[in-house]
């Protein structure tokens, strides 16, 4: 028999996004939650889900890490953002 994975809600798709910011970043849970004014604890509930995730701390991860606000809340485009120096010194490379 296969097992289907079960799909994401919107929320948890969320907190995974969450999460997914915080490793790409290469932070641990208390550097992360440090930066954004949570315990580590609040955290950790946040990721797994637990806990509800305040659009306040939304505006200031996509602030304080360059997140697309988008990508975090849907899921669609580019999980950071690239500023148009960003984007033509790549340009400029991938030529």
């Amino acid at each position: 028999m296969v097992k289907l994975k079960h799909s994401l809600r919107g929320d948890e798709s969320l907190y995974q996004r969450i999460k997914e910011i915080r490793n790409a970043l290469h932070m641990n849970q208390m550097e992360f939650s440090k930066r954004l004014g949570l315990s580590q604890s609040s955290l950790a509930m946040i990721e797994v889900g637990k806990r509800k995730f305040s659009d306040k701390h939304i505006k200031i991860i996509c602030s304080e890490f360059h997140v697309n606000e988008k990508w975090l809340r849907t899921g669609e485009g580019e999980m950071f953002l690239v500023s148009c120096y960003d984007k033509e010194f790549i340009d400029i490379f991938e030529k």
